[in-house]
């Protein structure tokens, strides 16, 4: 941005309040990007089941649709 926020204050006041306005614009999008993240994530696992715990030898249903084979099946 053209600036970093660790520096020490400049003597022109202008400067320190561009620097303010930048940092608590930066606290703002950080805060909305958080709470739309939490609810994203609240959205997506409102209705998700964990997936099956399987082991060798378990007989399983196979959706064959998008397996291209030679053979007629």
């Amino acid at each position: 941005m053209g600036f970093e926020p660790q520096q020490l204050w400049s003597h022109v006041e202008l400067v320190n309040e561009f620097k303010d306005c930048m940092a608590w614009g930066l606290e703002e999008a950080r805060a909305a990007l958080t709470k739309a993240k939490d609810k994203y994530v609240l959205y997506y696992n409102c209705c998700r089941t964990p997936t099956p715990k399987l082991k060798p030898g378990d007989l399983v249903w196979i959706d064959n649709s998008d397996i291209q084979m030679t053979r007629l099946s």
